[in-house]
């Protein structure tokens, strides 16, 4: 394929390929979209010279009998000294502007008088950073702001897009994860509940499945009412995993919205019921919600406007875990990893950015205020722009449309960085 057919991909979309193409490691897990670009055209002069930023040295690992350079410090300044000593010990994906801050802040507080010491001051502060930039998502736990001490996944096996889907969920967007069958989507959102200390509600839908049983019913016998299944998730909170999503009636599943989208839903016994601050949904398929494909003729096409409550995730195959559970080989898939938390500038970029979408695609293509507010949510979650726009804009969008998109709004991620270095 030619470097255009690549640049109207997603990152995420990058990333499969690449793994694809035999390609693996946290440097594909965490490298932005420039680099998975260059690394599938074959473009190893882009991948020469290796940049904190770029995480190029980490791809260029990936790559058979690719020559492998040493990052020497370069200018005079102890933030360019540290930034050298730091690019080869930390994993691909480390924000600079991060290593910057903290080297800065050691420039004002400390003086070396030696050089020995100096570079003992190296050493710590790259130390720092390690700990601070290159631990916070691993194999075997999961930090979280708001948590004191990493969650300990304990012997549960984890899937690469584990973290990618948990912070979707803590940023309280509702997720379609769509894949192939046997990818491990409904364990995901057990092991998501768990994670979170929510309670799991898993149900799988099917065309018989009714909003009486979704939602609930009066008995016009006795009076009573008989709950649905997201009643006490709804009122109590916890997290709604709808199985086989794309299966039930669209006119059943089209029922959901106002509960979806809405802080408040009156139920069928009359009650007005206040959306728990801690309920979420998971909901899973095997397609994109526009319809049936070959292999899955059963599918359904949803209503836009049900799609344009959920961030559309594609889920695909972790050949790593694969051969764990089937060997019981040690997993060496790097999962995904969020990025720094957007800054209001940024977050102001993004709505920006959606309405210029929204303005020029007019009725061609569903942009509602929605991504506008989710993205919001997710981009200060750490989920990176281009992912955002992919899974809350252009996920049911054709490649040409993709590409006028990007042609004429300009790409989401440049977007955001250009607002960063504005503000700075």
């Amino acid at each position: 394929m030619k470097k255009e057919a690549y640049e109207v991909l997603s990152t995420v979309e990058l990333r499969q390929l690449a793994r694809e193409h035999g390609f693996r490691g946290a440097a594909v897990a965490s490298a932005r979209k420039e680099d998975l670009v260059a690394l599938l055209i074959g473009d190893r002069a882009t991948l020469a010279t290796p940049t904190l930023e770029t995480a190029a040295a980490g791809l260029r690992a990936s790559i058979p009998d690719a020559p492998i350079a040493t990052a020497a410090p370069t200018g005079d300044s102890l933030a360019d000294v540290i930034a050298a000593a730091i690019s080869g010990k930390v994993s691909a994906g480390v924000d600079e502007s991060a290593v910057r801050e903290i080297a800065t802040d050691a420039i004002t507080s400390h003086e070396a008088e030696t050089e020995a010491a100096r570079i003992e001051q190296i050493e710590q502060i790259a130390g720092e950073v390690m700990a601070e930039q290159g631990s916070g998502i691993r194999h075997t736990s999961i930090v979280m702001p708001e948590r004191a001490e990493p969650v300990d996944l304990g012997d549960d096996m984890m899937h690469w897009q584990l973290t990618q889907v948990l912070a979707w969920v803590r940023a309280d967007v509702p997720v379609w994860l769509w894949g192939l069958p046997g990818g491990g989507k409904t364990h995901l959102g057990r092991q998501i509940a768990g994670i979170l200390d929510l309670e799991p509600y898993v149900m799988s839908i099917d065309e018989t499945t009714t909003a009486n049983k979704l939602l609930g019913f009066q008995n016009l016998v006795s009076g009573d009412f008989v709950s649905g299944w997201l009643y006490k998730p709804y009122k109590e909170g916890g997290l709604a995993v709808i199985d086989e999503m794309d299966t039930g009636n669209p006119g059943i599943i089209a029922a959901l919205n106002a509960l979806l989208a809405n802080t408040h839903y009156m139920f069928p016994n009359g009650e007005t019921v206040e959306r728990h601050t801690d309920f979420r949904v998971l909901a899973c398929a095997n397609t994109n919600g526009t319809g049936a494909v070959a292999g899955y003729t059963a599918r359904q096409r949803l209503d836009a406007a049900t799609l344009d409550r959920f961030a559309v995730v594609q889920f695909g195959y972790d050949t790593g875990l694969e051969m764990q559970i089937a060997c019981g080989i040690q997993s060496e898939t790097e999962p995904w990893k969020p990025t720094t938390a957007a800054s209001e500038t940024q977050c102001v970029a993004w709505v920006e950015w959606v309405q210029a979408v929204r303005a020029m695609c007019g009725d061609s293509v569903l942009v509602s205020p929605r991504p506008s507010l989710l993205g919001v949510k997710a981009l200060r979650a750490g989920i990176p722009a281009d992912e955002v726009a992919s899974a809350l804009v252009m996920a049911l969008c054709s490649d040409d449309t993709k590409t006028r998109i990007t042609r004429g709004c300009g790409d989401p991620l440049e977007m955001i960085k250009k607002a960063r270095k504005a503000a700075a």
